[in-house]
């Protein structure tokens, strides 16, 4: 029933090790499951693009400094299914989770990247707050934010993920729900605000995967502050 529209890319992409990723990077993912054909769909009608279903952003222990990160290794904190819900790849709690969490981004990478039909694409922070903040008021932040928001369950409830695509239902909306339950774009969205990547005024239940790449709805992803996107896959 939600068969996917668009041409997937043939596995287009360079070696993402070859990319030196910071910190708040973007990274978008496009998957054929249930799931991700369904976001697509509804973006592709809403938005005219439905190339990627899901987006994540790259930490690392320069700015997240406990909880057990590595030295020199790349994670990813983003609001999904993982462990044995999905891909395999559990979270750093080594656990199966359905919300917001961090997991490695070398195993998701390559999990990823074992589905023929799958796309992965990074989007650079170009004025990355790693660069242009005081790198200790970056992490008590992010400290600060990874306690708050860390853990919160996936968006079950449909009519969230309905009134984040569709402007005109979001009257609907409970507004204390907003943050008892995220979706990928929540959760990114309510970092890039913290850091000054989204503007204050802008309400991160509203942002979709695709509105950090085609044209957004409310104008308040400003795509100027993002590099280009780039195809990437798990090569050795």
């Amino acid at each position: 029933m939600f068969r996917h529209s668009k041409i997937t890319p043939l596995k287009k992409g360079i070696n993402y090790k070859d990319l030196i990723l910071k910190d708040f990077d973007l990274v978008l993912f496009s998957s054929h499951d249930t799931v991700g054909s369904f976001i697509e769909c509804l973006e592709k009608k809403q938005v005219g693009d439905g190339s990627f279903s899901h987006v994540g952003m790259i930490i690392t222990n320069k700015t997240l400094r406990f909880r057990g990160l590595e030295d020199d290794k790349l994670y990813i904190f983003e609001s999904t299914m993982s462990g044995n819900l999905t891909d395999g790849v559990k979270n750093i709690d080594n656990k199966t989770w359905l919300g917001s969490q961090i997991r490695d981004f070398d195993s998701v990478i390559k999990a990823y990247d074992a589905n023929p039909t799958s796309a992965i694409a990074i989007r650079r922070i170009i004025d990355n707050p790693v660069d242009t903040m005081d790198i200790n008021e970056v992490r008590e932040r992010m400290s600060y934010l990874y306690g708050k928001y860390n853990h919160i369950l996936y968006t079950v409830d449909i009519p969230l993920l309905f009134f984040a695509m569709f402007p005109p239902l979001r009257k609907f909306r409970i507004k204390r729900m907003e943050d008892k339950f995220m979706f990928c774009s929540q959760l990114v969205s309510k970092i890039y605000i913290e850091f000054g990547i989204l503007p204050k005024e802008c309400n991160a239940a509203d942002v979709i995967p695709m509105d950090f790449v085609a044209q957004d709805q409310d104008n308040m992803v400003d795509r100027s502050k993002f590099d280009t996107i780039q195809y990437v896959r798990y090569l050795n």
